[in-house]
Formats: C-alpha cells, sequence, structure tokens
C-alpha cells in the first residue's frame, strides 16, 4: 500500500508554511461542549456528574464567528447530552450560517420528530447514534437506554433523515460487532464509525480491546465490504487502523489528533487539546492557542518522546496512540499505549495482522 502524506490527504490550505509542526494551518474541527446537563449516566462516560451547567451564548456565539474566520472545517457539538441544550437548533442554524459543517452525537434520548425536523430544516450536517450492541443486555455494559436509542433510529427512518452510529470497541461488545452491524441495516443507519475506548470519568479504561479478540475484529473489518453500510475507524484507534488498513500514512491522520487537526472548547470556554484532554487554557483566541499553547507544542512532539512498548515497534511512524489514555490511565503524557495489541505482538515476534 502506498504511505499517504499530508499535502494528498488535507486541502492546501490548511498545510499553510506558517503552521505549527506536525498540524494543520487551522483546526479542521472543533469540539464543543454545550452543557453538563444529561438524563443518563453511562457506565463508560468521561464527563464527571456535575451540578447542569450551559456553555454562555456569547461565549459559543464568538467561538462560531472566529472558527468562520479560521476556515474550520466542522464543529462537533457535544456535551452532556447536546439535545439536552435549548438553543442546539439555535447553535446549529448559526453555524450553519457561517459556513461551518456541525456533528451532533447523541444518545437519541430527548428526540422527538419536532427537534429532528428543527435540527434538520437548521443545516445540521451529521447525527450520530451512540449504540454498543446489537442487544440491550451487551450495550447496557457500557451505555444506558438502548430502547431510546433505538427509538430514536426508528424515528429518523420513519423521517427520511440519515444518521450514522458511533460504536466504542470493548471487550465486552467485540464479538457483537457482526450483529451489530446488522442491527445498523435494520435500523436504516449511514454509516458505522468504531471509536477507540477513552478512559471514563474514573481515569478506567480495563474494558479496552486487547489479545486475540482485537485481531478478530480487524480480520472482520478487512474482510467486510458493503458499500451499503459503510465502516470507518476513527483517527484516534491508530491501532485498529493499522491493522485494518496497514502502514497507510504517517501524518497527521496516523493517530491522535489532539492539537494536530482538533481542539476543543469546554463549558466554560476554555480550549482544550480534546475533550478528553484537561489541559483548560482561558483568554486566548482559538489562533493564539494554536500556534502558541505550550501543552499543543508538547502533543505535536509525541514522536520523540513516547515510551514502552511504542518506542520499540517497528509500527510506531504509522500509529499514534491515544494521549488521553496515556495521562489519565498512566499518569504520563508520554506514555506509550501498554496494552497495545499491535504493538505486543510485534515485540514477541508474531506475525503481524
Amino acid at each position: 500500500m502506498t504511505v499517504m502524506t499530508d499535502a494528498e490527504l488535507w486541502p492546501a490550505e490548511y498545510l499553510g508554511d506558517s503552521r505549527p509542526p506536525r498540524s494543520l494551518s487551522m483546526p479542521w474541527q472543533m469540539n464543543v461542549a454545550l452543557t453538563t446537563r444529561c438524563p443518563l449516566n453511562c457506565p463508560q462516560c468521561y464527563v464527571k456528574a456535575e451540578e447542569a451547567r450551559d456553555i454562555d451564548w456569547d461565549v459559543l456565539a464568538a467561538f462560531i464567528a472566529e472558527a468562520s474566520a479560521l476556515k474550520v472545517h466542522e464543529l462537533n457539538l457535544s456535551g452532556g447530552e447536546p439535545l439536552s441544550y435549548p438553543r442546539l437548533v439555535e447553535a446549529v442554524r448559526l453555524a450553519t450560517a457561517a459556513g461551518i459543517g456541525t456533528a451532533v452525537a447523541t444518545s437519541g434520548v430527548g428526540l422527538t420528530a419536532e427537534l429532528a425536523k428543527e435540527l434538520r430544516d437548521s443545516g445540521l450536517g451529521s447525527l450520530w447514534l451512540s449504540l454498543n450492541g446489537s442487544r440491550e443486555e451487551i450495550h447496557s455494559l457500557s451505555r444506558a437506554c438502548f430502547r431510546e436509542t433505538v427509538a430514536a433510529a426508528e424515528l429518523l427512518r420513519s423521517l427520511g433523515q440519515p444518521f450514522y452510529i458511533n460504536w466504542v470497541a470493548r471487550r465486552d461488545n467485540a464479538g457483537d460487532f457482526p450483529a451489530l452491524v446488522t442491527k445498523a441495516k435494520e435500523l436504516g443507519a449511514g454509516g458505522i464509525v468504531v471509536l477507540v475506548l477513552k478512559p471514563d470519568s474514573r481515569h478506567n479504561a480495563e474494558a479496552v480491546l486487547t489479545g486475540e479478540a482485537f485481531f478478530r475484529l480487524a480480520a472482520f473489518l478487512r474482510g467486510y465490504d458493503d458499500p451499503a453500510m459503510p465502516i470507518e475507524v476513527e483517527s484516534c484507534y491508530p491501532a485498529l487502523r493499522l491493522a485494518v488498513y496497514g502502514k497507510w500514512t504517517t501524518g497527521i491522520e496516523a493517530g491522535c489528533s489532539a492539537g494536530r487537526d482538533a481542539v476543543a472548547v469546554d463549558v466554560d470556554g476554555r480550549l482544550n487539546p480534546c475533550p478528553h484532554l484537561d489541559y483548560p487554557e482561558a483568554g486566548l483566541t482559538v489562533r493564539e492557542y494554536w500556534q502558541n499553547s505550550p501543552v499543543l507544542a508538547a502533543l505535536r512532539a509525541t514522536e520523540e518522546a513516547i515510551g514502552a512498548p511504542c518506542n520499540r515497534c517497528g509500527h510506531t511512524p504509522y500509529c499514534r496512540p491515544c494521549r488521553a489514555k496515556a495521562v489519565k490511565v498512566y499518569g504520563d503524557p508520554s506514555a506509550g499505549d501498554r496494552q497495545c495489541p499491535v504493538a505486543l505482538r510485534e515485540l514477541t515476534g508474531r506475525l503481524f495482522g
């Protein structure tokens, strides 16, 4: 397979000469936490339960205006539960008017036909439902409200409104993935994205997919070929991307995108590398933060500082693991992924793949 370069993967306007090392000239995506409100308490959630708070509207509007000026491609509106944010439709409408694409990831709890139509008419780019199993007993191991999520999918299908599924790969649901694909087809989803398990609010990631179960999932994905239900592995899951797609890039898309093509805004209007990395900085514009943050500079130097086993793995140039796991599980921003199935198989001399 030909190794793709950043110049082949990104529009030229994002690759200016003044861009910081190993990053785009400006964020491709901004994640904005609209609210801490959520009616659920999912086992794998990374957001700490706290009093209900919403982002200040003027702060949100200012970030949308700056994102437009910077030519940010997409605004990911998150939470908490974004459907619980009372001005969600207005936020989507404002971003659309500013020329920015929008995405909302939700449990589907609280979705009504009226709200779905308002989101569609406001210009929402994509709606993602979080579904971790084809059956309630599997889904409920990591997420709540299986029936409500399925009902939301059925509602969207009845309205002819496109939606997609976010599925987090875990030890307790990996074997169910083929059935999940069948379920997604039955529900009328437009596609599935496979997400890596990030640490929960207690910094726990014990259910991370490892060993032979990881390689069985990779084998399924390599052999999967159904354009009617496309499946993609997110960039935050570089080990699985490597096992499925091979050594396809050494650039920005080769793993953790925090501070490289994405940035996050928390509910207090502070900037972070990503929603899962808590290094808040306040009082900066996005441009100032992108160009000058020492936290982002350190993240962009991961290649030089990465620890074991990644620093001994031959696949390292094509695989940059999640920094949130390094910080929250190992307590070290430079830690390698000590559970990485690809690195462990490589270093024990077994054939890769």
